[in-house]
C-alpha cells in the first residue's frame, strides 16, 4: 500500500509486485470508477514490469 497523486488528490493505492527487485505489476485503487479513469497511469516513483 502507498500513497500516489490521482487527480490531483492523494489516494491510497494497492501495489501488486514481486521480484528482488521489486517490479510493479499491478496498481489497485480504491473505486472502480478510479480504476477505469487511471487504467494507463504510470507515476514516475514506481518501477514497472
Amino acid at each position: 500500500m502507498t500513497t500516489e497523486k490521482v487527480n490531483g488528490q492523494d489516494t491510497r493505492v494497492l501495489l501488486l509486485a514481486e521480484g528482488g527487485h521489486v517490479q510493479v505489476q499491478e496498481v489497485g485503487y480504491p473505486t472502480e470508477q478510479l480504476a477505469k479513469d487511471n487504467v494507463d497511469t504510470k507515476f514516475d516513483n514506481l518501477d514497472y514490469q
